[in-house]
Protein backbone atom coordinates (compact mmCIF):
# COMPACT_ATOMS: atom_id res chain seq x y z
CA UNK A 1 0.00 0.00 0.00
CA UNK A 2 1.44 3.90 -1.17
CA UNK A 3 1.56 5.50 1.75
CA UNK A 4 0.06 9.32 1.73
CA UNK A 5 2.48 11.38 2.14
CA UNK A 6 4.43 10.77 -0.88
CA UNK A 7 6.24 13.33 -2.72
CA UNK A 8 10.06 11.98 -2.18
CA UNK A 9 12.01 9.71 -4.97
CA UNK A 10 9.77 6.91 -5.78
CA UNK A 11 7.24 8.02 -4.18
CA UNK A 12 8.49 7.85 -0.96
CA UNK A 13 9.54 10.82 1.42
CA UNK A 14 12.82 10.98 3.53
CA UNK A 15 10.89 11.06 6.32
CA UNK A 16 8.90 8.12 5.63
CA UNK A 17 12.13 6.06 4.66
CA UNK A 18 13.67 7.34 7.89
CA UNK A 19 10.84 6.12 10.40
CA UNK A 20 10.98 2.60 8.54
CA UNK A 21 14.71 2.30 9.13
CA UNK A 22 14.33 3.31 12.69
CA UNK A 23 11.40 1.28 12.85
CA UNK A 24 8.94 3.95 14.72
CA UNK A 25 5.61 6.35 14.28
CA UNK A 26 6.28 9.59 13.09
CA UNK A 27 3.77 12.64 13.30
CA UNK A 28 -0.03 12.83 14.13
CA UNK A 29 -1.06 15.25 16.17
CA UNK A 30 0.97 18.16 17.29
CA UNK A 31 0.43 21.72 19.61
CA UNK A 32 1.74 24.99 18.82
CA UNK A 33 1.33 27.78 20.70
CA UNK A 34 0.87 30.90 18.87
CA UNK A 35 0.46 34.19 21.06
CA UNK A 36 -0.89 32.89 24.52
CA UNK A 37 -3.18 30.39 22.90
CA UNK A 38 -2.41 26.99 21.79
CA UNK A 39 -3.41 25.72 18.71
CA UNK A 40 -3.35 21.77 17.99
CA UNK A 41 -2.90 20.82 14.46
CA UNK A 42 -3.50 17.51 13.02
CA UNK A 43 -1.08 15.69 10.95
CA UNK A 44 -0.81 12.96 9.22
CA UNK A 45 1.08 9.75 10.82
CA UNK A 46 3.97 8.51 8.94
CA UNK A 47 4.50 4.26 9.52
CA UNK A 48 1.78 3.83 12.34
CA UNK A 49 3.88 1.42 14.32
CA UNK A 50 5.65 1.95 17.99
CA UNK A 51 5.85 5.26 19.83
CA UNK A 52 9.63 7.01 19.82
CA UNK A 53 11.69 6.52 22.65
CA UNK A 54 14.54 8.56 24.31
CA UNK A 55 17.06 5.93 22.53
CA UNK A 56 15.26 6.36 19.18
CA UNK A 57 16.96 9.99 19.05
CA UNK A 58 20.71 8.81 19.51
CA UNK A 59 19.82 6.03 16.41
CA UNK A 60 18.29 9.12 14.06
CA UNK A 61 21.16 11.28 15.18
CA UNK A 62 23.50 8.43 14.56
CA UNK A 63 21.56 7.68 11.00
CA UNK A 64 21.49 11.67 9.70
CA UNK A 65 25.35 11.42 10.40
CA UNK A 66 25.90 8.14 8.59
CA UNK A 67 23.60 10.02 5.38
CA UNK A 68 25.59 13.18 5.73
CA UNK A 69 28.99 11.72 5.71
CA UNK A 70 28.27 9.62 2.44
CA UNK A 71 26.77 12.80 0.54
CA UNK A 72 29.94 14.71 1.59
CA UNK A 73 32.18 11.81 0.33
CA UNK A 74 30.22 11.16 -2.79
CA UNK A 75 30.45 15.05 -3.73
CA UNK A 76 34.18 14.71 -2.95
CA UNK A 77 34.93 11.51 -4.75
CA UNK A 78 32.79 11.85 -8.17
CA UNK A 79 35.18 15.45 -9.23
CA UNK A 80 37.71 13.31 -8.18
CA UNK A 81 37.31 10.16 -10.17
CA UNK A 82 36.35 12.23 -13.47
CA UNK A 83 39.89 13.70 -13.10
CA UNK A 84 41.65 10.67 -12.71
CA UNK A 85 40.10 9.17 -15.35
CA UNK A 86 40.53 12.27 -17.39
CA UNK A 87 44.21 12.58 -16.90
CA UNK A 88 44.71 8.70 -17.81
CA UNK A 89 43.04 9.14 -20.91
CA UNK A 90 45.28 12.33 -21.72
CA UNK A 91 48.67 9.37 -20.86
Amino acid sequence: KQPSHTGGIYGYSSLYIGSKILEIELGGPQKFIIGNKEQRVNASKINPSRLPLVNDIKNAISLTSWAVTFWIFFTIAIPILWTALRWLQAM
